[in-house]
């Protein structure tokens, strides 16, 4: 979840998440369907099926929503249940603002719900992934050094969650340092010495289309290059110089082998482009205030597969 528009941009900026990405599962009982937040990472050093027969049932999927069923299709393979309740503002699996910097010295220390200000505006779909977004009212508590202030503002937000599918096919996994500050997925190794921490390397899926060539020590294209779109609200002089800082990437990615491995496009005009679109890569202009860049990665939790990037510039 993240914000997409705010009518006070000092303590709320657009582009900047609400709450950190979380994978879940779908369940299903005879009356409910459940989101199930999936056991932590854990592996085996040892090539052993016992031992990871005995992490797998040592763990279990907490449940973190429930929702009835409302109705099912004749032979039960199709279910309605109404899931408004967890989109709302009031979760905070979605929206936790607390800890969040709003300048000179100040944070939130509490996000108040507003109910009777918030409302779901729209739901988009995209394929694999659907997009909810809501209009959001908060009243703010403001933490500085010396305690609470007394003044509470009210705030109005635009948030939009995403939902995506993870694939079927698992990408294979590399392992990362993670001192260097690349990203990475975390997870628990298990071994004769007991458990320690492992990291899974934040990766593209990059396939040559020439293989051979690769091979041989020369390069080609990816059969699905890296694009990133521009947003065109930004002046000639700053979408070009966006377009420029993507692009050093290229010849590093070269040398890996891969040629026009990153494309940059300004947003297409086409009514099919939809920015909040979770899959596709973009690079957006905000009018805040804040000197940060906000980053988020959408990634597989359980190899550190990238599918996408939103990077989000503010004035």
């Amino acid at each position: 979840t993240y914000i997409d528009k705010t009518n006070d941009v000092g303590f709320l900026a657009p582009g900047f998440s609400t709450s950190p990405s979380k994978r879940l599962k779908l369940d299903r009982t005879d009356s409910l369907v459940l989101l199930r937040q999936p056991k932590y990472n854990l592996q085996s050093e040892v090539k052993d099926d016992n031992v990871q027969h005995a992490l797998d049932a040592s763990g279990m999927d907490a449940i973190v929503a429930a929702f009835p069923i409302a109705a099912k299709n004749n032979d039960n393979t199709g279910v309605i249940f109404d899931a408004t309740s967890f989109f709302s503002g009031g979760n905070k699996d979605i929206v936790n603002l607390r800890g969040r910097s709003v300048g000179d010295g100040m944070v939130i220390y509490e996000n108040d719900y507003l109910s009777q200000r918030s409302q779901i505006e729209a739901v988009n779909a995209f394929g694999n992934s659907i997009a909810v977004s809501s209009e959001i009212g908060f009243r703010l508590t403001i933490a500085v050094m010396i305690g609470l202030l007394s003044e509470k503002p009210e705030v109005s937000a635009g948030i939009t969650t995403t939902l995506t599918l993870l694939p079927e096919e698992k990408m294979a996994v590399r392992m990362a340092d993670p001192r260097i500050g690349t990203g990475y997925v975390k997870f628990t190794s298990f071994g004769s010495g007991g458990s320690k921490a492992g990291y899974f390397a934040g990766r593209w899926k990059l396939v040559p289309k020439d293989e051979k060539s690769v091979l041989e020590g020369g390069t080609s294209d990816p059969v699905k290059p890296i694009v990133i779109y521009v947003d065109t609200l930004f002046t000639a002089s700053w979408a070009e110089a966006v377009k420029k800082g993507i692009e050093k990437w290229n010849p590093a990615l070269e040398k890996a082998g891969f040629s026009n491995a990153i494309l940059v496009k300004p947003f297409p005009s086409d009514t099919d482009f939809h920015s909040n679109d979770p899959l596709i890569s973009c690079v957006r202009f905000s009018p805040s205030p804040s000197r940060a860049i906000a980053v988020r990665r959408l990634a597989d939790p359980r190899t550190g597969e990238l599918f996408s990037c939103q990077i989000t510039v503010t004035r």
